[in-house]
């Protein structure tokens, strides 16, 4: 899975913070780690929650 959604996303998040809007931000740990030193405030998501660990779960369920 690649991160192609995250630049827009970052760049969003960032314009409107920029512009005084207070943005809650949601993300797993990769997110974290990629966006580190940017400046923004991520709250974490529970490890059972994060993409992989949901697909995962999902591929083990379909077989």
């Amino acid at each position: 899975m690649g991160a192609g959604d995250v630049p827009p996303l970052l760049a969003l998040l960032t314009g409107l913070t920029e512009r005084g809007n207070d943005v809650p931000f949601i993300g797993d740990q990769r997110l974290i780690e990629m966006t580190r030193g940017v400046g923004l405030s991520i709250q974490p998501l529970p490890p059972e929650l994060e993409m992989f660990s949901y697909m995962d779960r999902w591929r083990r369920s379909v077989g």
